[in-house]
């Protein structure tokens, strides 16, 4: 038997045909001249990716398998992901809906309180004050009345869009209902700071606001109450608040721009 049938024999290796893609099982050839010494010959080299006692057909049923798997595997992840997107937006919706006001993106009164309890729980650790300002729109009845929803709307934008300029950054203008405002102010060491703030926002109306190309004047009444002097707790100083508003409107007193000058001790 010549030489290259016996190494052929000895390899004891299944030839099969290749009938899958290369990219699967992957083969090449290389041909290169080689001599014995006195007459030079063409040696062809082939080589491919065999396996021993092993059915092609199954390697490719479990290639497939894997391949599917992995497809399956990657809808079903694709799926999970978007539900999991889906409710977070939609927790999302419903934590703006239960906490913030629809027209003018500001906290509402849920929200509002909230912070107004932590405010009391920092001072109360810190010795200082939390103040509300409690603020309706004058004549803003009037607007509604005359001009439509639309305009009463954009309107209180406008306004909104005035105070929330002299509010600091770490308190809070939220929005209660209509057409009345609550300013929360932590961190507070002298009541004249508040009454500065309010005679501040009640300056802010001495300019018109201008709606369509078209200018309206309104008034605000403001109601102060401050922790601890006033209440130790949130609704009872928004309850308080709300009254001294409502005295405000009659009496039509005014603060000063500049707020008070009597020097306070702080608590």
């Amino acid at each position: 038997m010549p030489a290259e049938d016996q190494l052929l024999t000895s390899a004891q290796y299944e030839k099969h045909e290749a009938f899958w893609p290369g990219w699967l099982f992957p083969s090449f050839e290389k041909s290169m001249q080689v001599s014995n010494g006195s007459q030079p010959f063409l040696l062809k080299i082939h080589y491919e990716v065999c396996w021993r006692d092993v059915d092609m057909m199954e390697i490719g049923i479990f290639s497939i398998m894997v391949i599917v798997t992995f497809l399956l595997a990657s809808w079903f992840s694709i799926i999970l992901y978007r539900k999991r997107v889906e409710q977070l937006t939609a927790h999302e919706t419903l934590f703006n809906m239960a906490n913030f006001d629809a027209l003018t993106g500001l906290p509402n009164k849920n929200l509002l309180m909230d912070r107004v309890e932590q405010a009391i729980r920092h001072a109360r650790r810190s010795n200082l004050r939390v103040a509300l300002l409690y603020m309706d729109l004058d004549r803003f009845k009037a607007v509604n009345d005359n001009h439509g929803h639309k305009v009463g709307d954009l309107l209180l934008k406008r306004v909104v869009e005035r105070i929330a300029v002299i509010v600091r950054s770490h308190d809070t203008l939220a929005r209660l209902h209509g057409d009345e405002f609550v300013v929360l102010m932590s961190e507070v060491k002298h009541r004249r700071d508040v009454e500065r703030l309010a005679g501040k926002i009640k300056a802010l109306f001495n300019t018109s606001f201008t709606v369509y190309e078209e200018s309206m004047m309104l008034d605000v009444s403001i109601g102060i109450a401050l922790y601890p002097d006033d209440g130790m707790s949130g609704p009872v100083l928004l309850n308080l608040s709300d009254k001294r508003m409502y005295e405000d409107k009659r009496t039509g007193q005014e603060l000063p721009a500049g707020g008070v000058d009597e020097v306070e001790e702080p608590i």
